[in-house]
């Protein structure tokens, strides 16, 4: 799977977890059983208005790869694209306040939790990286069957 439908999933799953984890921390804990059900409209929700980011993050990268563009590079890239497209949906359906603190729910926090978990999520990718095992470390020349 290419990494930017990974970074997608993952980072789908980790938006809306961590703003219930932010809401744990600065309210009381009937909010959150208030609230559970938010949790998958978040994740429902985000999926749907992250699909443009996705697929504009997807051909980017396709096409980079096509140039021969490194896997860092491209990675890189991927999350930059997906860090803009946070950015850029929060300031379409929250325009200015986006930026503004006001408090422990306000655009700002939201947005940044976004991107923390594109971040995160891409830390995750690269530190659990699918790794092949060489024949060398399947099985060494000295050991004996």
């Amino acid at each position: 799977m290419k990494f930017p439908i990974r970074l997608w999933l993952l980072s789908i799953i980790l938006g809306p977890t961590l703003m219930f984890a932010w809401g744990l921390w600065v309210s009381d804990f009937h909010w959150v059983l208030d609230d559970l059900t938010m949790l998958l409209i978040f994740l429902f929700v985000g999926a749907l208005l992250s699909t443009p980011a996705l697929a504009i993050c997807y051909f980017t990268y396709t096409i980079l790869a096509s140039r021969g563009f490194s896997k860092q590079k491209l990675e890189l890239a991927a999350c930059l694209i997906s860090l803009l497209g946070v950015w850029l949906t929060f300031l379409i359906l929250f325009g200015m306040e986006t930026f503004k603190w006001s408090g422990n729910r306000s655009g700002l926090i939201y947005s940044s939790i976004y991107s923390l978990s594109i971040i995160l999520s891409a830390l995750g990718i690269w530190f659990f990286r699918d790794r092949k095992p060489t024949l060398q470390q399947v099985a060494p020349k000295d050991a004996q069957l």
